[in-house]
């Protein structure tokens, strides 16, 4: 037990709590320092509080500003981002997308949404996304091309898209991947739910890809008490997207007429005004969050029977939730350290959780096709999220 007891010590050390009894959630908002009531009162007194004004405008401004899109259209929430940009990309009812089976489960719910079916493949050990030599002999084992379209071997289903995710903010090997899609006329729609401000060679997370999708959810490192955004550098699908996101509107001179069947994904101007005044800080909130990630892991270096997981080389990481994996070898294979320092971490007020359960194995989805998931299996035994939110560190 005294084990459990130092790893205590060290969170609350590293989160400037040692002295209270203060609950340590995963990833709360901060709202500190920022104009958040200034910008929703202004957005209450203007009377545009829905999917029209000022702050939708300028937060979708102030997205491309950091990452450097060309484009941004601000939807309700991730969900509704990647179910539409799979839309955009061509993705129909009964075809297959790509994705992996270790996150959150919105990942494979928006595929299922559009009438698709969710094909999981195994993830790699270092940045936990797909990893994409197992893809590319995965893919040349399962698929063949007929007609410029890839088509499952076994299902005879058209393959259309993938879904890489940056899992925990941590970029996957995209630009790898990313090729391997390319081969098999795939397109790709990054879950880049967890990655904002999650660079990948210098180039923003869900900017490799045809699309990415960022999530303002209340546990986000911004956000705008839901909300997502679609990224992309074509201006042809940030048009289609804007199009269908917004009932698909058309004017004329006398009437208003919705020209095809389409979605009311936009997001509230009274969400963006929230979300606009975080982002006026967001250089501190990301100098915060990866101090914070440094601090965990100095102060974890080597002592424990688990390390925390670093961004690649050439990446920079935002470090959206900082996730320790447990060393088997260790621990030993009979001893369920996993249960015991969340039981104990939640005694002491901690909030500490397990990564979610692989979707592969949930009943709506076992019988969907899938890779060999080792990795993924292996992983989700090991792998836990500790406190992150930036307030836990002071600029």
């Amino acid at each position: 037990m005294e084990l459990f007891d130092s790893v205590v010590k060290d969170i609350r050390i590293v989160t400037g709590t040692f002295d209270s009894q203060i609950p340590l959630t995963l990833h709360e908002p901060d709202f500190k320092e920022t104009k958040a009531k200034e910008f929703i009162f202004d957005c209450i007194n203007s009377g545009w509080v829905s999917s029209q004004g000022k702050w939708v405008d300028e937060f979708e401004n102030k997205i491309c500003q950091i990452t450097k899109a060309h484009h941004a259209v601000a939807v309700t929430n991730g969900t509704d981002g990647l179910r539409l940009a799979l839309h955009v990309c061509g993705v129909k009812p009964d075809e297959e997308v790509i994705l992996p089976s270790l996150t959150f489960v919105a990942t494979a719910n928006c595929i299922a949404h559009l009438g698709a079916i969710p094909h999981f493949m195994d993830i790699e050990t270092d940045s936990f996304g797909l990893c994409p030599n197992k893809l590319d002999q995965y893919l040349k084992e399962k698929l063949f091309i007929k007609d410029g379209l890839a088509y499952n071997k076994y299902t005879n289903k058209v393959v259309r898209a993938l879904i890489p995710v940056h899992l925990f903010g941590i970029p996957a090997r995209i630009h790898e991947i990313v090729n391997v899609a390319r081969k098999w006329n795939l397109r790709v729609v990054e879950d880049a739910a967890e990655a904002l401000g999650s660079f990948s060679n210098k180039e923003h997370c869900g900017l490799i890809g045809d699309v990415g999708v960022i999530s303002f959810n209340g546990n986000k490192i911004i956000t705008c008490g839901g909300g997502g955004i679609l990224i992309t550098n074509s201006k042809d699908l940030a048009k289609k997207a804007k199009h269908l996101s917004t009932t698909a509107k058309t004017y004329s001179e006398y009437e208003l007429i919705h020209d095809q069947i389409a979605w009311n994904d936009r997001l509230p101007n009274i969400n963006a005004a929230l979300g606009c005044s975080q982002l006026e800080n967001f250089s501190s909130i990301m100098s915060r969050k990866r101090k914070l990630a440094h601090l965990y892991h100095k102060t974890f270096a080597d002592q424990y029977p688990f390390n925390f997981i670093k961004e690649n080389i050439k990446d920079c990481s935002n470090y959206w939730l900082n996730t320790i994996k447990i060393d088997r070898k260790r621990i030993g294979e009979s001893d369920n350290f996993r249960k015991k320092l969340i039981q104990k971490c939640k005694l002491s007020k901690i909030f500490i959780r397990p990564v979610w359960k692989p979707l592969h194995t949930l009943n709506m989805f076992k019988n969907c096709p899938r890779s060999d998931m080792r990795n993924t299996l292996d992983s989700y035994e090991l792998l836990i999220n500790f406190p992150s939110s930036p307030s836990y560190v002071r600029s």
